[in-house]
């Protein structure tokens, strides 16, 4: 798989030919995809399949490559392979993710579960019947695959229009949803007070610059070329310093995690992992009102 992942690895790059690559670009690329196979043994995607569904997520992003970092990696394998029509994807989709579907389907009220669970399948995974793309094919694994899902479901629910809502669907992949996943509010009332002190802790532990990085993007929304003057950098480097910034914010929140927990460092990340909010979405959400 070497030569094949180093391939990969320069597809990607051409991809995001503005941005200059990690180093260890070809390890993340081979640990993902070996990461994958642990989880869907029997699911087969090209490396160069995989590299391309990851350049196409995060192409549009200021720093793609901290981003690419981000990515629910496994998920948007098996999302790849759903799209493809590959037979072991589908029925590892239909033996993990369509019970969420119909687990939802029931707490939301539909009226025919299993009328619905089977529109939701030929919605998402597509039928020999139709030339149209398949919903899995907008996954771009910015986000659990399952709060994917129970967004989609809950469209079909309310009997909205499901081909306009890619738009909440990405929503879903970036932010989750509380409101439809019980478990994940439990999750979080239980450790939200924690995780604040935690983010306010080490968002404290950044430099004057990062913090203005962060400020600027995330919650101004400025950007990445006002961002660049307002902290005296090339556009290019004040990309690289705001990845650097989200990267140094992370591993402060996971230390200050640890402390408040008072668990291991893997035990912070599998909590922060499952609160599910993405970087960017916190420091908007926790620093928007202040000054």
């Amino acid at each position: 798989m070497r030569d094949e992942v180093t391939t990969a690895a320069a597809e990607l790059i051409a991809l995001l030919a503005a941005h200059a690559p990690p180093d260890d670009l070809e390890a993340l690329l081979r640990e993902a995809l070996l990461e994958a196979g642990r989880c869907w043994p029997r699911v087969r995607v090209t490396p160069t399949r995989f590299a391309r569904a990851c350049g196409e997520a995060v192409k549009d992003d200021d720093a793609p490559y901290a981003t690419l970092r981000t990515l629910a990696m496994s998920d948007l394998v098996l999302a790849c392979a759903c799209a493809d029509g590959d037979p072991a994807a589908l029925s590892s989709f239909e033996q993990h993710f369509v019970p969420i579907a119909e687990r939802t389907l029931r707490r939301a009220g539909s009226g025919d579960v299993a009328a619905d669970v089977q529109h939701f399948r030929l919605h998402v995974l597509g039928s020999r019947a139709s030339a149209a793309a398949p919903r899995i094919a907008s996954y771009t694994g910015r986000g659990r695959l399952a709060s994917w899902v129970r967004v989609v479901v809950r469209r079909l629910v309310t009997r909205s229009p499901m081909d306009s809502g890619s738009a909440d669907e990405r929503a879903a992949e970036r932010i989750g949803s509380t409101a439809f996943d019980p478990e994940l509010a439990v999750l979080r009332q239980a450790h939200g007070a924690a995780f604040r002190a935690a983010f306010d802790a080490a968002f404290a532990d950044l430099t004057t610059r990062e913090r203005s990085l962060l400020r600027y993007r995330y919650v101004d929304g400025l950007p990445m070329e006002r961002t660049a003057e307002l902290v005296g950098l090339h556009r290019v480097s004040a990309s690289r310093a705001l990845a650097q910034a989200r990267r140094t914010l992370r591993d402060n929140l996971e230390t200050r995690m640890m402390e408040a927990l008072r668990s291991s460092r893997s035990a912070a990340r599998s909590v922060l992992q499952a609160l599910r909010e993405p970087l960017e979405v916190s420091v908007r959400s926790l620093l928007g009102g202040s000054a």
